[in-house]
């Protein structure tokens, strides 16, 4: 893959709007978001400013699934709710709290990924 990038780099920069492609073995540079494709890791660093643009708007969205969480752990928490709701929306529930759970980690993984 790395053979295929820089054969059309010129072609891709432009397309992708990068500034340049470089190809590294080792640590993962710091402030950067990553992926990964064709068995290879990417990652796309960031400057200081749109690093912390986007640690900004990932903490707020880290409160909102947190927040999230709470309201729905207190109600899967009372004794009326169990008892009393239909068991869809129980199990509805749950399911929310299980995607917000993975949110919540997901988004402390990018957070902990921008500061490092």
């Amino acid at each position: 893959i790395e053979r295929l990038l820089r054969d059309n780099e010129r072609t891709l920069l432009p397309l992708a709007r990068l500034g340049g492609l470089e190809f590294v073995r080792g640590e993962r540079p710091r402030s950067s978001l990553s992926g990964v494709s064709g068995g290879m890791e990417i990652f796309l660093p960031l400057d200081r400013e749109a690093a912390l643009k986007l640690e900004e708007k990932l903490g707020r969205e880290l409160g909102k699934a947190t927040a999230n969480l709470e309201r729905l752990l207190a109600r899967m928490e009372n004794p009326d709710f169990a008892t009393h709701a239909p068991a869809e929306v129980v199990e509805k529930t749950r399911a929310q709290w299980m995607e917000q759970k993975e949110q919540q980690t997901k988004l402390r993984g990018l957070l902990s990924h921008l500061k490092d």
